[in-house]
């Protein structure tokens, strides 16, 4: 089964911040173009010292030491002014840094440029310390060794990656005078195997080959220093299709071991005749294996900071084609906010014609369905901050049907079986809508040729074992099965299916975040998700989720609370001018007088002509020229006490960029029902913001 859908990512800053920038060692920050500090990872936290509330703001030339700043302004605006937007590891051999205690420390960079927001840099770094005291410790160690060894090994010290494992192992078969010679990688996940990087075959070159470790004496190295047979070494090992098929008589080997003392791999020797004085060919192999396993750690890390250069640079790629679906989605509010808004207050209408109330019906509720798929949209588009409410998995699930049956085609069957009665559970509606389709259409896609997806509620009153503590024990669990028959997932691939950016796809064909997004969300609502699968058998995820109150419970999407009236003076700031008319509309029907100004220009002029009170001022956020925040600053000047309601199509965290707390002041997220807007308003009169 395929371990990602094709819906992307409600949270890709979630995935990057616990995932990549928690986990990964290296250092991970971004400045702005001033080269002022703005992200600061635990990885750099540990590297240079500093807490990140210490050194946000701060330029990057705290981190430099100080005869190199000059060199790294120039460098910076050298690196702008030629048009280039990265420069991978390893283009510049060593930088210095700066730690808090005043250290100097030797390290290897990436940078890349973002042209956002007027330009940002974001910047990898590894601190390499440790392998530059290997590297001098290893170049004391060779300056006592026998003249010849450390002359085969000053031959080689300018070679990197297969070069210098060629080069080693042609070398280590000459000065040995063996027959055959060879370098190995361990397998990390097995510990089993080991697949060659470079082998020598009487003086010339052979291929790659792999080697299982049982039964060989090879495997004698992950536990020991060496392992060394003069002779005879095929009467030990019979079983060894190697040793026979090469007929070798005599056997030298030792591990390759990382900073760490882990196995990395190993390095071989072997002869067809016996070997005297094995001593000293024990001692070369030595040296030789420890300069081979620094390369081996080095060619291991670099691998691993390409990885992370290549996640940072999907999520870059994935974070503009969010914001172009924000954007969408903002717009696609406001016009919900009218639809809906404008067919609410028809439906409050008593001399409506026949007939005409169901299709105004119809149209409100195809508005909030809309309005789910733009929350969606919003949860793609960047860390959208999740709007719990009481929802029933049970409409959830039905109310996706038809789009699930056009995401997964006419050849797969799809049955869906909701529970006997409601199943309300605690959860952001947008979210959990995305979890269904996620789980579904990855089920679709290990069904190539077509199957059956299953997805039932049913309840069950124990909690799973893993559920996460919880202040109050919930009065039972909702749980939601997604079942396929499709080609199953192996064992290996389950104990990584919810890691970010891990996916079985080719190439380009996924994110790898469709189930860690799904895992994030289930985790969030306190709920958990297990896995049950076998190759060739199909696959069943269940989700758990804490039940609300179940007895005779009214959902929030059901309740139509009448709206609250008032007499007091409303201005009306927002840009959009169907959507202000909207709101004028409502709050002139529930008795309050209201001002409007398509600008903050415009919104400012009317407060000055007005001789009676201004009570409220609901704006929008986002606008051109002076934005919502800058507004109600200007407005407070000239009216003390001035109370504000804030209202957006963007997410949460977009309201947040622009200055505002949403803990001062109280934000309504668009599209936004009449009984909503004056609920809020007459809260914010009676009781002023949060």
């Amino acid at each position: 089964m395929s371990c990602e859908s094709s819906p992307s990512t409600q949270d890709l800053r979630d995935a990057l911040l616990e995932g990549l920038l928690l986990m990964t060692p290296e250092a991970i920050l971004s400045t702005d173009r001033h080269q002022r500090i703005l992200s600061f990872n635990p990885g750099a936290e540990a590297i240079f010292g500093y807490r990140a509330h210490e050194i946000l703001g701060e330029s990057l030339e705290r981190l430099i030491p100080q005869r190199f700043r000059e060199f790294h302004r120039e460098h910076v605006r050298r690196f702008g002014a030629g048009g280039k937007q990265s420069r991978p590891m390893g283009e510049r051999s060593e930088i210095l840094g700066l730690r808090k205690s005043g250290e100097e420390f030797p390290a290897q960079a990436s940078i890349s440029y973002i042209p956002h927001n007027g330009g940002m840099y974001t910047v990898i770094l590894r601190d390499v310390s440790e392998q530059r005291r290997t590297q001098a410790a290893l170049a004391q160690a060779e300056h006592f060794a026998r003249d010849a060894i450390r002359s085969i090994a000053e031959g080689i010290s300018n070679l990197t990656g297969e070069p210098f494992f060629r080069e080693l192992v042609q070398r280590l078969s000459r000065e040995l005078r063996v027959d055959y010679a060879f370098i190995a990688e361990l397998d990390r996940e097995t510990q089993k195997s080991v697949r060659t990087v470079a082998a020598c075959v009487r003086g010339t070159f052979g291929p790659t080959f792999d080697y299982s470790l049982p039964g060989t004496p090879c495997e004698g190295l992950l536990s020991e220093d060496c392992c060394v047979y003069p002779a005879g070494i095929r009467r030990y090992f019979p079983g060894d299709g190697l040793l026979a098929r090469l007929q070798v008589e005599a056997y030298l080997g030792v591990p390759l071991r990382a900073q760490d003392g882990r196995v990395v791999g190993i390095l071989v020797a072997m002869h067809s005749q016996p070997l005297e004085e094995t001593e000293i060919a024990v001692s070369t192999l030595r040296i030789f294996a420890s300069r081979a396993a620094a390369e081996l750690e080095r060619l291991r890390s670099e691998a691993a900071l390409q990885e992370s250069e290549a996640q940072l640079r999907q999520i870059q790629k994935m974070e503009a084609i969010g914001r172009l679906a924000g954007g969408i989605a903002h717009d696609f509010n406001n016009l919900l906010a009218v639809i809906n808004g404008y067919s609410e207050l028809a439906l409050q209408r008593t001399d409506l014609p026949s007939g005409l109330p169901e299709l105004l019906g119809d149209i409100r509720a195809a508005g909030d369905r809309a309005a789910i798929l733009t929350r969606q949209l919003l949860s793609f588009s960047r860390r959208q901050v999740g709007q719990p409410v009481l929802v029933d998995l049970n409409e959830s699930v039905t109310h996706l049907e038809r789009i699930l049956r056009r995401l997964i085609g006419e050849d797969i069957e799809l049955r869906i079986q909701p529970a006997a009665e409601p199943a309300p559970v605690w959860a952001d509606a947008g979210q959990l809508a995305q979890v269904v389709m996620n789980l579904v259409v990855n089920a679709r896609d290990a069904m190539p040729l077509g199957g059956l997806i299953e997805v039932s509620v049913e309840f069950c009153e124990t909690p799973p074992p893993d559920a996460p503590p919880s202040r109050s024990s919930p009065p039972g669990w909702a749980r939601l099965t997604v079942r396929d028959t499709g080609c199953g997932i192996d064992t290996e691939t389950q104990g990584r299916i919810f890691e970010p950016f891990f996916t079985t796809k080719r190439e380009g064909e996924g994110t790898g975040l469709g189930l860690a997004i799904v895992y994030g969300i289930v985790q969030r609502a306190g709920g958990t998700i297990e896995l049950e699968s076998e190759v060739g058998k199909g696959t069943t995820f269940r989700v758990l989720l804490p039940l609300g109150v179940r007895d005779d419970c009214v959902l929030p999407e059901k309740q139509r609370a009448e709206p609250a009236t008032g007499s007091e003076t409303v201005l009306v700031l927002e840009d959009e001018e169907l959507l202000r008319n909207l709101i004028r509309d409502v709050l002139q029907s529930a008795g309050y007088r209201v001002l409007l100004a398509e600008s903050a220009e415009k919104a400012l002029r009317v407060c000055a002509e007005e001789t009676g009170p201004v009570h409220l001022l609901v704006t929008d956020v986002v606008m051109p020229g002076m934005n919502g925040r800058e507004a109600a600053e200007h407005l407070a000047a000239l009216r003390p006490g001035i109370r504000v309601l804030f209202i957006s199509g963007y997410a949460e965290d977009e309201v947040l960029r622009y200055g505002i707390s949403l803990r001062d002041a109280l934000f309504l997220p668009k599209p936004f029902t009449p009984a909503q807007l004056t609920r809020t308003i007459r809260e914010i009169l009676d009781n002023g913001p949060r």
